[in-house]
């Protein structure tokens, strides 16, 4: 008799596990933070691929900028020089000290 109490004890007990386990205190909260953390990392994870996108187009547009800035440093300076030659030509006009421009014929 003893063996079979030792055993139908033991099997209470296993069974009694059983059914308190699904209704541990906390363990739905645990399965919701778990699941609000999944949804939130999915969330961050499309906004760094975005973020990683637009970084990488800004790198490329300044890249882009980079090798149009000496074209843009000489453009600047030859207009700078033409100014400079008019500037010149309007101050000899000034002074009466140039010839006046010839008309142009249409």
């Amino acid at each position: 008799m003893k063996k079979n109490t030792h055993w139908m004890i033991l099997s209470l007990s296993v069974i009694g596990m059983g059914m308190g386990m699904p209704s541990c205190p906390g363990q739905q909260e645990l399965k919701d933070k778990i699941e609000s953390l999944h949804t939130t990392n999915v969330e961050l994870t499309k906004k760094v691929q975005t973020l990683t996108t637009q970084v990488n187009t800004l790198n490329q547009d300044m890249e882009q900028v980079k090798q149009l800035l000496p074209q843009i440093t000489n453009v600047i300076q030859a207009q700078k020089g033409a100014l400079d030659e008019l500037n010149a030509t309007v101050a000899e006009l000034k002074k009466g000290k140039a010839a006046p421009a010839k008309k142009v014929k249409k």
